[in-house]
């Protein structure tokens, strides 16, 4: 009985460190994706993409828009965007 509940509540615990890294890597990829941006529409294009390969991403997508940058960073397997002007 008390290996049965050890069992379980290792599964549970492994279960929510899973989704707990979920959750770190998709706001760190949002975070990049924010910076990014943000030097995009300051600085253009080759800032954004410095942005993201200094922190580990890629930029997988940029453009701009009546004043308006939107990027798309890829961070491990995530995908992140976020516009800024």
């Amino acid at each position: 009985m008390v290996l049965a509940a050890l069992v379980i509540s290792v599964a549970i615990l492994h279960g929510v460190s899973r989704v707990g890294a979920a959750a770190v890597s998709r706001q760190r990829a949002q975070s990049v994706a924010d910076l990014a941006a943000l030097a995009g529409a300051a600085a253009g294009r080759g800032a954004a993409a410095e942005v993201a390969g200094r922190n580990s991403g890629a930029l997988v997508h940029w453009g701009e828009d009546a004043g308006v940058v939107s990027v798309k960073i890829r961070l491990g397997g995530v995908i992140a965007r976020a516009a800024a002007s």
